[in-house]
């Protein structure tokens, strides 16, 4: 009979521990998943090894550059090439290119972009920084509401005559 009555004292116990631990685990607070992306830009080759240093005005540049998306969700993004060279006035920017691509989570894609610095008017020598920045779209509207997410990318050139 005592061992009746300890039986059902241990099962009680045990049964009071079980629910005091699932009510623990129950209110400790969700942690969501923290997304980013991932974003670099590669030579002709697709290679960080192969970029073009020494190029002419004329010259075909070929450039790719590698998104992947980190976040919970899909994102529509549009990345944006922009040539500048300095000069005494400063630095002056032409923005020369977009694309906008969509990519589901953990879905990543490496986009080509190809031009020639005198296609935009660029025909001096000297050293121009080749700018590429990653934006969002919002979803604020129906049109796309793009957003900077704070990442850029640069590459030098040195035009010879």
């Amino acid at each position: 009979m005592a061992d009746a009555k300890l039986e059902k004292w241990l099962v009680a116990c045990l049964m009071i521990l079980v629910l005091c631990i699932t009510s623990a685990v129950g209110a400790m607070p969700v942690r969501t998943e923290e997304g980013f992306f991932e974003f670099a830009v590669l030579g002709p080759d697709v290679s960080a090894s192969s970029y073009p240093y020494n190029v002419t005005v004329t010259q075909s540049v070929q450039l790719w550059v590698f998104v992947a998306n980190r976040m919970p969700e899909a994102e529509h993004l549009m990345i944006t090439m922009k040539i500048g060279i300095q000069d005494a006035e400063g630095e002056k920017l032409a923005l020369v290119e977009e694309s906008e691509l969509d990519l589901r989570s953990g879905e990543s894609r490496t986009v080509m972009f190809t031009f020639s610095l005198s296609q935009f008017g660029f025909h001096e020598a000297g050293s121009y920084r080749v700018i590429f920045e990653l934006h969002r779209d919002t979803h604020i509207s129906s049109a796309p509401s793009w957003q900077s997410t704070g990442l850029w990318l640069q590459v030098w050139l040195n035009v010879i005559e």
